[in-house]
């Protein structure tokens, strides 16, 4: 039976392993530059980095679940 430590730590690489995976699309890095800028819709920020809006979308919705 595992400890509340190696829960713990087994929690912790889980949730890191999401982040690197919803990070690994640059246009995902993109649209978190954009994001961190300011407020924007998703049709400005798809025209901002060259995306479909529908892209853009799927790709935020990652980032979201990340």
């Amino acid at each position: 039976m595992p400890t509340p430590h190696r829960r713990f730590k087994d929690s912790i690489y889980e949730q890191l392993g999401r982040i690197g995976k919803a990070v690994a699309a640059p246009k995902r890095i993109e649209l978190l530059d954009l994001l961190c800028q300011g407020p924007r819709t998703v049709e400005a920020l798809a025209e901002q980095a060259a995306l479909s809006v529908a892209n853009a979308s799927q790709h935020l919705k990652v980032l979201r679940a990340a």
